[in-house]
């Protein structure tokens, strides 16, 4: 069945899923490592095959060839967000399949289940000015904090210090970052907006 929802390449999307009946999604440190490597890996037309055989090894993206760009992320427990810009036809929805198809394969094969992971297809929404772009890049980033509970894997330290969460791939932060004179003037912004919220 076709989404009903038209993503348009060029724009910014909020998207985001969690595990059914709100079960955990990420029971350990492999789950979230093999989670941050197929946001990398899959970001590509190109079929990567078995990631299994292939995770520690380094997968060059050539950037032309991203199906989207990860602008920011959150993991928790048992939903993720992102905010991405689609950059190919159909980017978007290629990228979330792949991603959640080969995450939930490796999930079941893992623990010996089969079915469902994800509550559904994951939700989505369409981030239509730079406001909204600039308040969901906070709410992703703090959203640990929303829900009173531990982040796995967030862009919040890339945004806000010089590391990243992640060895496989960099957010494309400049869209945000580049309205502030400095990472300290955005992290006193983002924690502004979270403490009003």
């Amino acid at each position: 069945m076709e989404r009903k929802d038209h993503f348009v390449t060029g724009e910014y999307y909020h998207i985001y899923n969690r595990g059914t009946n709100k079960k955990s999604i990420f029971i350990d440190d492999r789950d979230v490592f093999r989670f941050l490597f197929s946001m990398h890996a899959m970001n590509q037309e190109k079929n990567v095959g078995s990631i299994s055989k292939i995770i520690d090894k380094d997968i060059k993206i050539d950037l032309d060839e991203r199906l989207v760009s990860i602008v920011c992320f959150n993991l928790i427990q048992n939903h993720f967000h992102f905010t991405l810009k689609q950059e190919k036809k159909g980017g978007i929805v290629k990228f979330m399949h792949k991603l959640g198809t080969g995450y939930t394969n490796y999930f079941n094969i893992k623990r010996k289940k089969s079915g469902h992971l994800f509550q559904g297809r994951f939700k989505s929404k369409h981030i239509s000015n730079n406001y909204q772009l600039l308040h969901t890049s906070v709410y992703i980033n703090l959203n640990h904090k929303k829900h009173g509970c531990e982040s796995l894997a967030t862009s919040w330290e890339e945004f806000t210090t010089a590391e990243s969460s992640n060895q496989w791939f960099e957010c494309e932060k400049d869209i945000i970052l580049d309205q502030f004179g400095s990472k300290e003037e955005y992290k006193k912004y983002a924690e502004g907006v979270q403490l009003r919220s």
